[in-house]
């Protein structure tokens, strides 16, 4: 499954917890890095990709910055336990990165641990 995850978890728990009684589930969990560290550019307008909602932020206001360095974190931190409660492996794949070295290096080492458990 490929997606950035950047969403409540219920929205995603279930259907890989079902998906992967059945199947071998990889999450892609793509990153851009601008998207974690927005620069202070001072009035800016985010749209959400889904609902198409614009908001404008002030990219300078330290409480905002705060704030959503803690949503960020509550966002990691809230898919990384759900993918450890569905044993789903993940490869973290950075946008300003070559993606091929990412996932060869994931493949080697999900090679090794199966054939470390055979």
């Amino acid at each position: 499954m490929v997606s950035d995850f950047l969403d409540q978890p219920q929205s995603y728990r279930r259907p890989l917890y079902i998906t992967n009684r059945k199947h071998d589930v990889i999450a892609v969990d793509l990153n851009d890095p601008l998207e974690a560290n927005i620069a202070k550019v001072g009035m800016l307008a985010l749209e959400d990709a889904e609902s198409g909602q614009i908001v404008w932020v002030d990219t300078n206001d330290p409480v905002w910055r705060k704030n959503f360095a803690k949503q960020n974190a509550h966002f990691e931190a809230a898919k990384r336990k759900v993918f450890s409660n569905a044993a789903i492996d993940r490869i973290e794949i950075n946008t300003n990165q070559d993606y091929v070295q990412a996932l060869t290096l994931f493949f080697q080492n999900r090679a090794r641990r199966v054939r470390a458990r055979a």
